[in-house]
């Protein structure tokens, strides 16, 4: 890249897993926009550079998923997601895994403490 070309413009999607989870020992898998960028034990972060736009993001655990949560990013910006398995959702996973994961946009101030 040269001095003349600016830096590409992206926007970030930060995703939290919760500490409340049943599947302590399985890493939730995050896709966005149907590719896979990585996995999250609980209470791991992890972030993922996008350019401005629409995206789909979805957390799966083996056969568990979320729904689709869609985002519209700006350039520069930053959307903070948390996605959970709690222990509630247990049996969720049997009988309705397509929800038995929940991803839930964070609109708390930044620099707020994440409930475990």
């Amino acid at each position: 890249m040269s001095r003349d070309t600016p830096p590409p413009v992206t926007a970030e999607i930060v995703v939290r897993r919760r500490g409340d989870t049943a599947a302590v020992l399985r890493d939730v898998r995050i896709r966005v926009d149907g590719a896979y960028v990585g996995g999250l034990r609980p209470t791991q972060s992890l972030v993922v550079p996008v350019g401005p736009g629409l995206h789909e993001v979805r957390a799966r655990l083996d056969w568990a998923r979320s729904p689709v949560l869609t985002i519209d990013t700006s350039a520069g910006g930053a959307h903070r997601l948390v996605v959970s398995f709690p222990w509630s959702a247990f049996w969720r996973m049997l009988w309705a895994p397509g929800s038995a994961l929940t991803i839930t946009l964070d609109t708390r101030p930044v620099g707020a403490m994440y409930p475990r």
